[in-house]
Order: structure tokens, then sequence, then C-alpha cells
């Protein structure tokens, strides 16, 4: 707890110590690790845990085949946020998809980076419609404003696979 202040009314408030170890004012609810602090899945604030509309979808889609490895995603971040672990299809409590009308006729695996440093993969198996979302070490990845997430498709076309659809969900 911080210090007592009186206000002009007279009355007396404790003040709370308003912000987690590396916490700035760009990024007011970082722990000692520099990580967003969470609780339960949801943002943790020296006040308490609050509870905001936190997926920021996005988007991304090809008409016809795919390219070779082309961004098909790049987008910056606009707040801290995190990209769940193990997101599958859209059953996932995390929320990202992608789809495809005409599934593979081989494994399609496209990376997915975060500032450059791929942080997992979106795969589609061999006929399935439906992607398995993958992150690396199968752990969550926590993002700030600022940050760039792409999306690459494969460095080989498969002959089959088109009109990919789908979107990142950003807690």
């Amino acid at each position: 707890m911080g210090d007592v202040v009186q206000v002009a009314s007279g009355e007396r408030f404790q003040l709370v110590d308003p912000a987690p170890a590396k916490s700035t004012p760009g990024a007011p609810i970082l722990d000692a690790t520099g990580s967003p602090v969470l609780k339960n899945g949801q943002l943790e604030f020296p006040w308490g845990q609050i509870t905001v509309s936190a997926i920021e979808a996005f988007n991304f889609s090809v008409s016809g085949k795919p390219p070779v490895s082309t961004v098909i995603l790049r987008r910056m971040c606009s707040r801290v946020g995190y990209i769940g672990a193990n997101q599958i299809g859209s059953t996932a409590f995390d929320g990202s998809t992608a789809k495809v009308v005409t599934a593979p006729a081989a494994a399609v695996t496209l990376s997915l980076a975060l500032n450059g440093t791929v942080i997992g993969t979106v795969a589609f198996a061999v006929g399935s419609k439906t992607a398995t979302f993958t992150t690396t070490g199968r752990n969550t990845v926590f993002t700030t404003p600022g940050d760039v997430l792409t999306l690459t498709t494969s460095g080989t076309q498969d002959t089959a696979l088109a009109d990919l659809v789908g979107f990142i969900s950003v807690h």
C-alpha cells in the first residue's frame, strides 16, 4: 500500500502502489520479467482484475492457390495482449481459425511470426479443411503495442489447397 493523502473535503485515502514491477506508462501491467500480469487467463491490475472485450481478430484470406513463401498477414498490435497456445479450429477457447474451400493433397504449414521471430504454425493436415494452430513450445505468446504479427505461406505450393480464409485471435 502507498501513502495516505487528505483531500480538500477532509477525507483521507490510502493510495495503492500504482503498478507492478516492470510497468511503464506505455505498458502499465508488466511483472518483473516484463510479461503481462495474468490471473486465470485475464489481465491483472494492481486494483484487481477487469474484464474487457479481449479479442482482436487479425484477418487474412487468399483467393485461389496461396503463392509460395508470401506474407498473407501483416498487422501491428495496438495493445497489450496474447496469442493462446495450441488453438485448434473454431472450437478452441482461444478462437483463432483458418479454413480452405479445397483441402490440401499433402500437409501444408504456414509460419506465424512476431517481429520476425517464428512463434508458431498454422497447419493443414492432408485432406483437412480446418487448420491447427500451434505456438512454439506450446506456450502463450504475449504482445505489446507496436509488435508486428505476420503469417507466411509454405515454401512449396500444394497441388490442391485453395481459397484460404481465417483470423488470428489476439486477446
